[in-house]
């Protein structure tokens, strides 16, 4: 494997490492300071909006910055890297979420990697869940097509943060980071018996992202790089 390639996976495990650090501490602290969970989701909005826009605009200047499965697997389908490549950068994506999470949850006094307990089900959230990580692949795309300013690392942020702001499910839209939070007990975290549930309705929103995308950009079916 080429230095180039491992720089690509190095940064795709920091920028992981550093969203997750953002969300699950923003989390924690907010759980620290307040009852009020209002109040709550608004600092870790803050947070996860402060940490996605650093790690976008950082790890963008050395690798993909793709931070999550299913943008991964989206340009993947557009044939913009091999399925082997694909799972190199997903394999780094979960050890940096999964990393990042336990360092976070040590460093506010608990143990590394906790069983979360927040349930989150019913068919509300989940297609709550479908409709934000639907919106994250029409976004990306629509900002890497067009010369609005910015780029992905003002506009993907301010989607998931108002994401969180108006769904139901809390706007994960990550797989990769959805099985790193099953394994903190706090505000963002969720039970591993939600975990599937989840994964699911995200992969359903790429696949309904992409074909919106698709047909309102009218783009042309790209044969993925298998090898």
């Amino acid at each position: 494997m080429s230095s180039k390639k491992v720089r690509v996976l190095i940064s795709e495990l920091l920028g992981s490492f550093t969203i997750a650090a953002a969300v699950v501490g923003s989390g924690i602290m907010a759980q620290n300071m307040t009852d009020d969970r209002a109040v709550m989701l608004i600092i870790n909005t803050i947070g996860t909006v402060f940490g996605l826009a650093i790690a976008i605009s950082i790890f963008s200047q050395v690798g993909l910055a793709h931070f999550n499965p299913i943008v991964t697997l989206w340009t993947f389908s557009r044939g913009k890297q091999t399925l082997v490549e694909s799972l190199q950068l997903i394999v780094f994506q979960v050890l940096g979420f999964v990393i990042g999470v336990g360092l976070i949850n040590y460093t506010f006094g608990g143990d590394s990697f906790q069983q979360a307990t927040q349930v989150r089900a019913g068919t509300g959230l989940l297609i709550s869940e479908v409709i934000a990580s639907a919106g994250l692949i029409f976004v990306l795309t629509a900002v890497t097509r067009s010369d609005l300013r910015g780029g992905p690392q003002v506009w993907v942020p301010i989607w998931l943060g108002g994401a969180m702001l108006f769904s139901s499910s809390g706007a994960f839209a990550n797989p990769a980071f959805t099985f790193a939070r099953s394994l903190t007990d706090s505000f963002t975290g969720i039970a591993s018996s939600s975990v599937f549930g989840f994964i699911v309705a995200e992969l359903i929103g790429l696949v309904i992202g992409g074909l919106l995308v698709m047909y309102v950009f009218q783009m042309k079916f790209k044969k993925p790089k298998v090898s």
